[in-house]
């Protein structure tokens, strides 16, 4: 019973529940990175799979599968990318102020000066990790589409 319910909340009626889970869900792996989306990158993964798995239970043909894979690690890559512009956005205006204190954000120095360094931080948190998500879920999802048994286009068609 517990499998049948577990089976059927991933079905596309429930889907702004899935929404709003994996809103609360990236909002706890943001704050668990501080800031710094890893633990969304890593997230990915999972979404990936889950997304392949949910597409395969529908029996959908293999096109449909790698759309539905790539519109919803996209979806999901946008809601990280909204939640670092508004955790790093903030910051952008020291870029523009006549004397800024890059020490109050507490970035790594990845470049040995303040200014550049904060320029690649904010780039690498703000553009690149979503990417990076997107790319994780793709890979992990296509990675499960290879690994499935080919299931045939007229298989796909009947009830």
């Amino acid at each position: 019973m517990l499998k049948r319910t577990l089976l059927t909340l991933f079905d596309p009626e429930h889907r702004r529940l899935l929404v709003a889970a994996y809103v609360v869900l990236d909002v706890f792996l943001v704050g668990l990175g501080m800031g710094v989306p890893i633990f969304c990158i890593l997230f990915g993964f999972p979404i990936g799979w889950i997304v392949v798995w949910q597409s395969r239970r529908h029996r959908k043909t293999s096109e449909v599968q790698l759309r539905d894979l790539l519109k919803k690690s996209a979806g999901a890559a946008l809601i990280t990318f909204l939640f670092m512009v508004a955790t790093w956005g903030q910051f952008v205006r020291l870029l523009i102020e006549a004397s800024p204190d890059f020490g109050i954000v507490g970035m790594p120095m990845i470049l040995y000066e303040p200014k550049p360094s904060f320029v690649a931080w904010l780039v690498l948190t703000i553009l690149v990790s979503p990417v990076l998500q997107l790319l994780s879920s793709v890979f992990s999802g296509v990675l499960c589409l290879a690994y499935q048994p080919h299931v045939p286009p007229e298989a796909c068609l009947s009830p």
